[in-house]
């Protein structure tokens, strides 16, 4: 790989610089005073709009609003220390039109799945999750298993047994309904008869990589937080934007060296059994106008994405591909990234085709498993800023610089399959809004200052220092 050696970059101010003003930030919930029944005055000067996530949606009025959840039950949840007006109570007009009614005061819930646990810890409120009615050893949060460890956060059953996952579990919380006002429900069709206040939060419903995070605004306008998942959500969206205007920049004006890497995304199923292969739908817009996620954050950051629909496995409804139509479509490709666990021992005897792909020979294999494969699924969805990041990480690796900080070569859910191992969650840090991902500043304009544009990548780190604080030095 090559480096430039020496260049002149004009930054745009930080997109993010608010958003240390939210770490550590207090998410109280406040009470209206002054309500009268009946007046106009607007109790959410800020709310969350629904943007890609189309399995919900969110009707702001001046004292409530209601939450239409993927099956169609609608909770009604009005401003602490107002009313809900009388047509929606018992004998009014809609008094049916509400299948629940409450007020946020405390916020404390019960959880469905893990990764809710991620949408409360970037909101600030892991402290207000009184029982995650999940199998504790899938969670990987290390922050909510020592809160469970020291018994501030539930994980058992009212009987006092662990959490199974099993398909028909009926989720119970009757032995804390005294302590919270609300059950994030991890699936539309769950039985919720035994759950207070159940909610359906379900990322998976849209699996885009900007409709899975807006789950994070569902549970706002539950728990009155919208101001900070407003901020949350946008600095994804900010990141996001800067990483692919960097991309764009660098690709401009260095197309040979910056350029050109073909990417597959492709794991083996026994579900086939065969390779599953990315398969991407392109729209005409933007952002948001094509998927799976893995697809628009390809898109993002100008990256070929090999993608098919062939394949002569059928099974289930999906197509898979057979070791020789594999080995013909992916063999080739720079750079190969393996959503799930790359066990290269069982590979190399399973498969030991897969030794004559380029991905393998430049040992340019990636899996998801570096803080775990549970916590990838916990918690990437949540984060797409994270994701996009790691992939440009893994893709053009730390040729240049593409956030404005000294580079992105530090993976946060994938690894190396051949140079690292698998890590773990590591400790809990304090710091409840963590994005995970760098801070990025936009590069507007890159020149070379002088004739020799490329160098090799030792000393890259200071060279990168040096011209960082030299831009800003200039601004």
């Amino acid at each position: 790989f090559f480096f430039v050696s020496k260049f002149d970059m004009k930054f745009a101010l930080s997109l993010l610089a608010a958003f240390s003003a939210l770490r550590g930030a207090t998410a109280d919930i406040t009470c209206a005073t002054d309500f009268v029944p009946g007046d106009e005055v607007d109790r959410y000067p800020d709310k969350v709009e629904l943007l890609h996530y189309d399995s919900a949606s969110i009707e702001y009025f001046p004292n409530f609003k209601i939450i239409t959840g993927s099956t169609g039950k609608k909770t009604c949840v009005y401003k602490c220390g107002t009313t809900m007006p009388a047509e929606y109570l018992s004998g009014g007009a809609n008094e049916t039109y509400c299948d629940t009614i409450y007020t946020p005061q405390t916020g404390k819930v019960a959880i469905g799945s893990a990764d809710q646990i991620a949408i409360m810890a970037q909101l600030g409120l892991l402290d207000d999750i009184v029982l995650a009615m999940t199998k504790g050893s899938d969670i990987a949060n290390q922050c909510a298993l020592d809160m469970i460890a020291a018994g501030t956060m539930l994980n058992t059953q009212a009987d006092g047994s662990e959490y199974t996952n099993a398909w028909d579990f009926v989720p119970d919380t009757r032995h804390v309904d005294s302590q919270i006002e609300l059950t994030l429900s991890s699936s539309p069709s769950e039985n919720e008869t035994l759950s207070k206040n159940p909610v359906d939060i379900v990322a998976w419903l849209d699996p885009t990589l900007l409709a899975r995070p807006e789950t994070m605004k569902l549970v706002a306008a539950l728990l009155d937080q919208e101001f900070i998942a407003n901020q949350v959500y946008n600095d994804h969206i900010a990141r996001i934007e800067c990483l692919s205007n960097n991309v764009k920049v660098m690709k401009s004006v260095y197309p040979e060296s910056f350029g050109g890497k073909k990417v597959l995304w492709a794991s083996y199923s026994t579900w086939g059994p065969g390779w599953d292969i990315a398969t991407c739908t392109y729209n005409a817009g933007g952002l948001g106008e094509v998927g799976p996620f893995y697809c628009e954050a390809a898109k993002a950051l100008d990256i070929d994405l090999l993608n098919s629909t062939e394949g002569s496995v059928s099974n289930y409804g999906a197509t898979y591909m057979t070791d020789a139509e594999f080995e013909v479509f992916g063999k080739d490709a720079d750079v190969w990234i393996y959503p799930a666990e790359f066990n290269k021992t069982a590979m190399d005897i399973q498969f030991p085709f897969l030794q004559n792909f380029k991905s393998y020979q430049d040992q340019k294999i990636f899996d998801n498993t570096l803080r775990g494969n549970d916590d990838y699924f916990e918690t990437f969805p949540s984060m797409p800023s994270a994701f996009v990041e790691d992939m440009a990480a893994m893709v053009y690796d730390d040729m240049l610089v593409l956030d404005g900080d000294v580079g992105i070569d530090e993976l946060i859910f994938w690894r190396n399959v051949f140079t690292e191992t698998t890590q773990g969650w590591g400790a809990c840090v304090p710091g409840r809004l963590s994005l995970l991902s760098d801070q990025c500043t936009l590069i507007s304009e890159v020149s070379i200052l002088d004739g020799s544009a490329y160098g090799h990548r030792t000393g890259a780190a200071a060279l990168v220092v040096a011209a960082v604080a030299a831009a800003f030095a200039m601004l």
